[in-house]
Parts: structure tokens; C-alpha cells; sequence
């Protein structure tokens, strides 16, 4: 029924106007938050089939002829050199040994094992996919190859998930599928840093954090009435859990990055909806990354209980600093660009003079990605609205930009809670993802609201920013043809506008025709493919470097295998010599010069980790690098490595190792000449010696670069043993003392420094809380001295407390009358009762009152002329 009128008399009835003509109906306004999957058809399973298959073979094409794997050899590493040399030797151990094999390693750090609990290499998802592959793939070296090609299409299907995930159309998903996967991070961290060249878990990583910026909070299940309520049965909850522990095995870089974006996204959303369900989910997501990252330490937990903590991937707050993000290198052009002025912008920035020129290079977005930062920025600065998914995009790519740029969060976070994470600039990832997402949701919408056809009036607009930049372009870098394109800039400039003026003077019925078509004329419907494939060509070019697909790349994969073959064919003769005649162990070979392991400097001209060429090269003989450095084996060869020639071949000999490895690059100039040499002429003199022939000597190998030499000494060690016969002085005496050493270890709380060159101070500086531990191998309890002097640098006296193994109460005062100015501190002896196995000894350290640290690592006394031995 009608409401009666409340107002007083009804009014007059009115007339009904006649019905309006049938007309064409207007268009319904397109949300501003709609998706542009949601505004053209859905694709049917086969095209999203064709669509996936076809980018993915397309990659595999651009990868195979972009780095010439027509001419290329699939057998010798891409990279062969620093940190490739770190990882080869764990991807041989997963494939011989089998998923989780790189952890230990028998044929690596004799006289004991290479162990990588105190450095965790915990990308567990890569060693789990390279385990798989070596199944169907004998050679390690191709193994190795394919894994990181594998990585470009991998990052192309997981980038077209995550983009259709968030409601980009596949043509968009396509596109960013390619140009993610050949941002210039990629190849430019290469096989040197093989781990974070495989980023194609970040995309789907990232999928939470968007989940939380719409209202889709992870975990939690949306009632009708609107309400959010926990719910952890059901399958978005275990796809959660596989992905977070996919997150947390795919690098320790990667899950720290994803958990603060993820909590950060967590905080955007929980300010948005006034609610703490938001941060809730976030922190069930966090949880769980943090709960399987502790999960992939477990080993290393488990075996630092056991034999002591030792964190030798120590940081410093500053290398926040020098390993930050440069805004400069998001935006400018990548290194090596393919057009030459571009390239030599690039090359004016990475000037000598300026600082933390790091590894932070290689974070060039790309044009396309630089573009999405900028308008990003824009979007941040400028009051314009920012519907979703820009207002996220916005805080998340500013909120990795302030985190990891030098000086920023990240540094303070570095400073107040952590330092473990140094490498900020990996981040850039993320932010590339970001950036590309932004531009690709902009073009795709654009399009997608068009269906019939993009005005052309739009596209004119395009084109008129594209000749604003170009000219731009033009007019700020030397591009050597300035003056012909700034012509050219004019004409197209004036050309138009003069044109049509001319036009409307002559025939202004006609102009005006013309622009009634051009205000409803559209493009054709094939127009967006074309423009998107422009930008996939456009972006491509501009994020691959200029060698590619040219002899530049030939040249450089031919000059990395041919040092592989030379060494391929050295080492390969030291095990055929090693083999003849061989019992049933692996033979042994000492390494010189001593390298420590892992993450050392060079020596003098040998870059960190030549020597696992041997291991690489060989498979039934082991070798001493890889001893953790401070560990038993390390500490046992440091010892024997700075003894002289004749007391170092006997012991390394009575240690039970058979061969002798001497690399000249390690070692100084001298007035003696080669070094190396000097060494092998040495120990071929001591053989002729106790043979008692003169001009008598060992087996011997030289590298084809004549800087590397091998001798095979078991001819020594046979005649040694036929010397040594009679008890106490006999051969197999000599050797069970080499073997029943015991170790000092000075582990967590000492630091241990290296020169200019690489080469180790005996000095070990301590900070407030420091523990060694004695190491008894045998199973009898026996009694040792140790000597050691303990000093400071600095003014007041610092209080030392010994307790464990050795009770000790004494201060460290450079005034006291306890200190001996000659040998640079307080001498201490202590005779102790060892048991078997291994024991502690903690070492407390009281400052004087205004004692201010140097740095973080509070370094406040050191040790010299540490030694343990039985009377």
C-alpha cells in the first residue's frame, strides 16, 4: 500500500510524459577495482595451455640462441670461478650421494671431512630439484648447466601464475613471465651466485602478501555475514604450508625478504580494516617460513650441540652499508647495454670514486620496471586516488626501497637486532616483480576496459609521450647523431600541428570531418597483441646485455671452458698416477697454499676456492680443502702448512696423505723466484736425500699454465717408512702421534683476521663471551699444557675468568706487573686432565668502567702463541 501523505493536501495528479524513443544503451561504468581477467572473456583450458606452453618454449628459445648453446659446451661450467667453485662441489655431492649429500663430504678436508654445519647451505627446494635431474643426467657439470637454464622458463611459468593469480589476462601474464625472468639480475648473478639466480620462487612467495591486501587473509575463512574466522582445515591451508616451505628451502635471502613484505602487507591491511586479523594471518605466514627455515637448520643445530657453536658466517651491522641498494641502480640501464649510449651512461655512474659499488650493480630494473617505480613514486607523492592494487603496490615497493637502500631500515635493523642479513640489494627482485606489476596491470586494464577497440585518440597519446621521452632522450645523452635526431625531433615536433593548420586554412570542412572520425575511430582488435609484443621486444632487448646472441657470449663461455679442460686434464692425470698401485682408501693430496674454508679471501693472486678444482675433477681421491675453518682438520693444517719444507712434508706424511698440490698464485714474489717451484725442488731434494742418491725424484705433474704442480709421494713415504724401524722412532709410532693430536679450538667469541693477501694473523681477538674447547681424539684420558698469552690494546685492566676445563681468575693490564712487554701480554700455562672427546672452557671478560668498543664485535683482548701439548 501507498504511504498516506503526511504533508497535508494531496497534490494535483501530473500528466505522464510520453515513453523516450529506443536508443542505444550506455555502457556500465567499469569499477575502478576491477581486474582486467574480469572484464574480457575467461580463456578456455586450452588457451591457457597454449598461452603457458608457448611463453615457456619461447624462453627456452631466447635462453638456447641468446647465450649461443648452438656452439656452446654443455660439459664446462658457464662460470668457472669464485663462489661457482663454492657450489659445483655441492651439486657433485647431491648427485652422487644423494639428496641432502652436500652436508657432509668424505673426499673434502682431510685428514677430516668437509662439514657444513657451520655454514648451512639451506636451499633445499634447488638441491631437491638438481637431485631429481641427476636422475635422468650422469655429467655433474651439465647437471649444473641445466639446473641454472632451467631457471629462466621456471621463472616464466611461476610469474604468469602469480600474475594470473592476481587477475591479470594471459597475453599481460605472458609478458611479464618473460621480462621477469631476463631481468639483468639474472644474468648478472650468473652461476657465480647460482641460488639467487634461481628466483623463481619470489613470485609465488609474494601471493600472500596480496592475499592480505584484499581482505583474503591466509589461514582464515570468510562467513556470510562477513566476519573472518580462523580455519585450518581445508586445502588453501595445506597449499599455504607448501609454499611456505617451499619459500623457506628456496635461500635464507629470499624468506627473510618475503617475511617482511608479508608483514608489512599484514600491517597495510590491518590499518585498512581496523582489525588484527590481518596481522593475525601475517603472523601465522611469518610462523610458519620461520618454523621451516629452523626445521632446514636442524643439522646444523644438532652438530654445533655437540661440538660447540662456531658461527664463522659472522656479519658486521655495516655491510648493510656496502651491500645496501642504490636507487640509481633500479633506474638506470642495465651494464653492457645494447645501445651504446646507454651503456656508457652506465659506465659513467660506476665511476671509481664513488662508494658501495658493490654487487648492488646488478640491480637494474629495466626500462619497463623503471617506469613502474616511477609512476609508483608518483602515485606515492601526488594526491591522485590509488585503487587497489596500486595503493599496495605503492607501500611495497617503497617499503623495499627504504629497507634495503644504504643507510635505510635495513641498516638500522642490522644494527639493533641482527647483522646476519648484509645483502640488501637482493631485494631488487622483489621490487622488479612490484615495478612490472604496476605497468603490466596499467596496459592490461587499458586494454581490457576496450574491448571493441582502443580510441585512437589514446593511442595518439601514447605516441605523444613516446616522443616526449624520446626527445628527451635525445637531448640529455650524447648519443653521437645528436644533431640529425634533434632535426628529426623538430619535424615531428612541428610537423603535425603545422599540417593541420594548413589543412583547416585550405579545407576546414574536411579537417572537421577528420576529427569527428578520429574521436570515435578505434584500433583493430589485433592492435593489444601487437603492443604487447612490442613491449616483450622493447623490454627484452633492453634487460639482456649486448653480448647476447653475439660472439661476445661465445667468447666468454669458451674462455671459462678451456681453463675448465686444462685442469680437467691435470687433475684427471693426478688420480690416474694416484690410482696405480693405490689400496683400497682414497689417496690423499695436501693443498699449498693453505686456503681457509669457507667465504676467504684471496691469496695473493688465487681466488677463494681453487683448490675444490681437485674434487671436481676427480672421484676416488680426497683432498684437504674444505676443512671448516677453526675446526680440528683446519687447525691441524694451518699448523703444518707455516712449518719449514722438511718438517712439513714428514708430518703431512705420518697424517697419511699421499700427494702434494703446490699453486704458485697463492704465494708472494720472492727473491727465490717461483715459490711454488722452490717448494717441489725442495721436496724432491729431501727424497734424493734420504734415498742417498743425488738428482733422485718424485713422480711429478705440471698444469698446462705451468703455476701448478703435483708430486706423488708414496715413493717418500715407502722409503720413510723403511728408515723409521725401530721402536719409539719407528714409522707407525709417528703416525699415531700425527693422529692422536689434540686440537684448541677457539670458537664462538674469537675472531681470526687475515692479511692484505689472504693469509690468517696468529693472533685471535675475543669479545665479552667466548668459549674454546679442547679436542682429545683418543679414547684414554690424558694430560696436556696449554700456553697462551693474553693481552689487550687498550687502557684499565680487563678482568678474564677461565671456567670449564681451566679455573682461572686473572686481569689483563698493560700496566701490570704481570705483563711481558716481549712476548706482548701475560703468559699463562695450565697442565690439565683431559678426558676423552671433546670439552669446554668458557672465557669471561669484565671491561674496565669507560671502556667504549670499537665496534659491535666488542673486541676487547686477544690470545698469542695459543698451543696445547702432552709432556
Amino acid at each position: 500500500m501507498p504511504e498516506p501523505d503526511r504533508s497535508g493536501d494531496a497534490p494535483p495528479p501530473v500528466a505522464a510524459e510520453p515513453a523516450a524513443p529506443p536508443g542505444p544503451v550506455a555502457p556500465a561504468p567499469v569499477p575502478a577495482d576491477a581486474a582486467p581477467a574480469d572484464l574480457v572473456r575467461p580463456p578456455t583450458r586450452r588457451e591457457r595451455l597454449a598461452w603457458y606452453a608457448g611463453t615457456t618454449l619461447l624462453s627456452c628459445v631466447l635462453v638456447f640462441f641468446g647465450l649461443r648453446l648452438d656452439v656452446a659446451d654443455l660439459s664446462a661450467p658457464f662460470y668457472y670461478d669464485l663462489d661457482s667453485l663454492l657450489i659445483l662441489p655441492l651439486v657433485k655431492a647431491t648427485a652422487e650421494r644423494g639428496f641432502g649429500g652436500h652436508w657432509v663430504n668424505e673426499r673434502m678436508g682431510a685428514p677430516g671431512v668437509l662439514e657444513l654445519h657451520d655454514f648451512p647451505v639451506i636451499d633445499h627446494l634447488h638441491f631437491l630439484a638438481i637431485w631429481a635431474l641427476s636422475k635422468v643426467v650422469a655429467n655433474v657439470v651439465v647437471l649444473y648447466n641445466l639446473y641454472f637454464l632451467l631457471t629462466f622458463p621456471l621463472t616464466v611459468l611461476t610469474t604468469m601464475v602469480a600474475c594470473r593469480h592476481l587477475g591479470l589476462t594471459l597475453p599481460a601474464a605472458a609478458v611479464g613471465g618473460l621480462l621477469y625472468a631476463f631481468l639483468p639480475f639474472h644474468y648478472q648473478r650468473w652461476e657465480n651466485h647460482y641460488f639467487l639466480a634461481a628466483y623463481w620462487m619470489v613470485p609465488l612467495a609474494l601471493l600472500p602478501a596480496f592475499d592480505l591486501t584484499l581482505g583474503r587473509l591466509p589461514l582464515f575463512r570468510r562467513d556470510p555475514d562477513g566476519t573472518q574466522r580462523l580455519h585450518l582445515k581445508s586445502w588453501a591451508a595445506v597449499r599455504l604450508v607448501v609454499l611456505t616451505l617451499a619459500t623457506a628451502s628456496a635461500g635464507a635471502y629470499y624468506a627473510f625478504f618475503t617475511c617482511a613484505l608479508v608483514a608489512f602487507a599484514g600491517l597495510y591491511a590491518a590499518v585498512g580494516a581496523r582489525s588484527l586479523r590481518p596481522l593475525a594471518s601475517a603472523a601465522a605466514v611469518v610462523g610458519l617460513i620461520v618454523a621451516f627455515g629452523i626445521l632446514n637448520h636442524l643439522p646444523t643445530y644438532a652438530y654445533q650441540a655437540r661440538c660447540g657453536k662456531h658461527p664463522i658466517t659472522t656479519r658486521f651491522p655495516e655491510e648493510a652499508d656496502y651491500y645496501g641498494l642504490k636507487v640509481a641502480h633500479l633506474i638506470l640501464p642495465t651494464e653492457d647495454h645494447n645501445l651504446r649510449v646507454l651503456n656508457e651512461v652506465k659506465w659513467l655512474y660506476n665511476s671509481s670514486m664513488r662508494p658501495s659499488e658493490t654487487e648492488n650493480r646488478s640491480a637494474t630494473l629495466g626500462a619497463v620496471g623503471a617506469l613502474g617505480l616511477i609512476g609508483l613514486v608518483a602515485l606515492a607523492v601526488l594526491p591522485v586516488p590509488r585503487p587497489w592494487p596500486y595503493g599496495p603496490l605503492v607501500g611495497m615497493t617503497l617499503f623495499t626501497v627504504l629497507l634495503a637502500t644504504i643507510g635505510g631500515f635495513g641498516a638500522v635493523f642490522n644494527l639493533l637486532v641482527t647483522p646476519q642479513i648484509r645483502g640488501y640489494n637482493r631485494i631488487s627482485v622483489f621490487t622488479a616483480f612490484l615495478c612490472l606489476l604496476a605497468v603490466l596491470w596499467a596496459l592490461d586494464r587499458l586494454f581490457a576496459a576496450h574491448p571493441k577497440g582502443l580510441p585512437l585518440r589514446i593511442a595518439a597519446g601514447f605516441g605523444v609521450a613516446a616522443l616526449a621521452a624520446f626527445t628527451a632522450g635525445v637531448v640529455l645523452l650524447d648519443t653521437g647523431m645528436r644533431a640529425v635526431l634533434l632535426v628529426l625531433c623538430a619535424i615531428l615536433w612541428i610537423g603535425p600541428p603545422v599540417a593541420y593548420l594548413v589543412a583547416k586554412r585550405r579545407n576546414p570542412a574536411a579537417v572537421e570531418r577528420a576529427a569527428r572520425r578520429f574521436e570515435t575511430r578505434v584500433l583493430p582488435p589485433w592492435f593489444p597483441y601487437l603492443a604487447w609484443a612490442a613491449v616483450a621486444t622493447v623490454g627484452f632487448f633492453d634487460q639482456t646485455p649486448f653480448a647476447w646472441f653475439r660472439q661476445g657470449i661465445v667468447s666468454t663461455l669458451d674462455e671459462q671452458a678451456a681453463r675448465f679442460r686444462a685442469d680437467a686434464q691435470f687433475f684427471e692425470g693426478i688420480e690416474r698416477m694416484m690410482a696405480t698401485g693405490s689400496s683400497g682408501a682414497p689417496p690423499r693430496v695436501f693443498c699449498l697454499p693453505y686456503c681457509p674454508y669457507p667465504e676467504a679471501a684471496a691469496v695473493h693472486r688465487m681466488p677463494p676456492y681453487e683448490h675444490a678444482r681437485g674434487y671436481l675433477h676427480t672421484s676416488g681421491v680426497a683432498w684437504s680443502f674444505g676443512a671448516t675453518k677453526g675446526r680440528e682438520a683446519d687447525t691441524w693444517q694451518q699448523e703444518v702448512a707455516g712449518l719449514p719444507t722438511d718438517e712439513f712434508l714428514r708430518r703431512i706424511v705420518f697424517r697419511g696423505f699421499d700427494g702434494l698440490l703446490v699453486d704458485q698464485r697463492g704465494y708472494a714474489p720472492s727473491k727465490e723466484g717461483n715459490r711454488a717451484a722452490v717448494i717441489v725442488a725442495t721436496v724432491h731434494h729431501l727424497y734424493a736425500s734420504l734415498a742417498g742418491k743425488p738428482g733422485l725424484q718424485l713422480p711429478e705433474l705440471i698444469h698446462p699454465d705451468h703455476e701448478q704442480f703435483f708430486l706423488d709421494l708414496r715413493p717418500y713415504r715407502d722409503l720413510l717408512r723403511q728408515r723409521l724401524t725401530n721402536p719409539p722412532f719407528d714409522y707407525e709410532t709417528y703416525a699415531r702421534k700425527e693422529r692422536e693430536l689434540p686440537s684448541l679450538l677457539w670458537l664462538a667469541g674469537f675472531f681470526r683476521t687475515v692479511d692484505e693477501n689472504g693469509e690468517p694473523h696468529t693472533v685471535k681477538r675475543a669479545t665479552y663471551r667466548a668459549t674454546a674447547w679442547v679436542v682429545n681424539p683418543t679414547d684414554r684420558t690424558r694430560t696436556f699444557t696449554v700456553r697462551a698469552v693474553f693481552g689487550t690494546e687498550n687502557p684499565g685492566a680487563f678482568h678474564l675468568k677461565l671456567t670449564g676445563l681451566i679455573d682461572d681468575a686473572f686481569d689483563v693490564d698493560r700496566g701490570s706487573e704481570l705483563w711481558d712487554a716481549k712476548q706482548f701480554g701475560i703468559p699463562r700455562t695450565y697442565r690439565i686432565e683431559v678426558p676423552p672427546g671433546r670439552h669446554r672452557i668458557d672465557l669471561r671478560c669484565t671491561p674496565p668502567p669507560g671502556f667504549v668498543p670499537g665496534d659491535v664485535r666488542k673486541l676487547c683482548y686477544y690470545v698469542l702463541g695459543a698451543r696445547i701439548d702432552e709432556p
